[in-house]
Parts: structure tokens; sequence; C-alpha cells
């Protein structure tokens, strides 16, 4: 009778909205969670790297502000011939700040996206990346989102590249909070 009494008073508090439901993207004992970062981007005509056809080469290196502190990098390529905005695709790597964890996998995304955001010196663009990790078994993990601002300075002052920030969403691991 306890049982019965208790599932029905769970299913009214979900039913009326005053017990929530988690987030999307949230799994046990890792909700969604939200990091601040600032860094530079830089970009080169690296054919190695991407091919002719893809063109350019993009770095994003940035701090990632935790209570602990983790550094975040992604190598990638933007393609210039796939419309606007340019479709990016890449790797990235999240280090903890004493080097012992990180967190690595495939970027998917647009690195010069429309934006509202304005920037100090350089032209605005949106950076909207999808992370998906890849876990010691091979198997993809939960996405993590980037949504940022990057400042291109190549009309300001002619450097390839410029200053980025924004955050990180997601299921993030502990040490990363």
């Amino acid at each position: 009778m306890r049982k019965l009494i208790g599932a029905a008073a769970v299913a009214m508090l979900v039913g009326t909205g005053l017990a929530g439901v988690p987030a999307a993207g949230a799994t046990p004992h890792r909700h969604v969670r939200t990091v601040e970062f600032t860094g530079h981007s830089t970009f080169d005509s690296d054919a190695v790297a991407c091919p002719a056809t893809i063109f350019p080469h993009q770095t994003f290196d940035a701090t990632i502000t935790t209570k602990r502190g983790a550094t975040l990098h992604i190598d990638g390529c933007d393609d210039l011939n796939g419309g606007t905005p340019f479709p990016f695709t890449g790797s990235f790597t999240i280090t903890s700040a004493n080097g012992r964890r990180s967190l690595s996998g495939t970027v998917t995304g647009t690195a010069v996206g429309p934006t509202d955001a304005t920037c100090a010196s350089g032209l605005p663009g949106g950076i909207d990346f999808d992370l998906t990790p890849v876990r010691h078994h091979g198997k993809p993990g939960k996405t993590i989102t980037i949504d940022g601002l990057w400042c291109s300075l190549i009309f300001a002052t002619g450097e390839l590249g410029g200053p980025i920030s924004g955050t990180i969403s997601g299921a993030l691991p502990p040490w990363l909070r």
C-alpha cells in the first residue's frame, strides 16, 4: 500500500510540473553545467592539415574558467566552399590544469556564424561547435556545446586570428567544473 501511495504522489508531482525531469544532456550524477573560456584563435594555409578544397586550417586555444582550471585546444578546417556560415570540422582536447585528466574527440559546427555580439577590435564571428568526446572504449560520449565569439583581426591589424570567448555546456566531467 505504501508503494502505491508513493508512486501516486511521485506521478502527481511530475504531472503537475512540481518535480522536474532532467535537462537535455543530463545524465545521472552529471547534470548539465556551463563553464566560460577565453583565449585566441589563429588560421593559416596548412595544406597538410586541410586540403586545398577546404581552407583554411584554424586552431583555437583557450583557458577554461573552473575551480581547478583547464585548457581547451581545437584544431580543424573551415570549409569556405560550404556556404555561410562556414562549416568547421576537426578535433578537440580539454586538459586539466595538472595535466592528469583530459577529454578528446571530434568537433563539428560553424566557425564564423552570424552574431549580434560586438568586438572591441576586429570583425565578430559566432562560434557554434558540438564537441563529441570519445570514451576510453571508443564509443562517443554525450555532446558538449560551445557557444562563443571570435573577433577576427585580419582587417584591423592584419593578424591571422584574434581573441575568442564564450561558454562550454553539457554533461561535463567532475574535474571540469
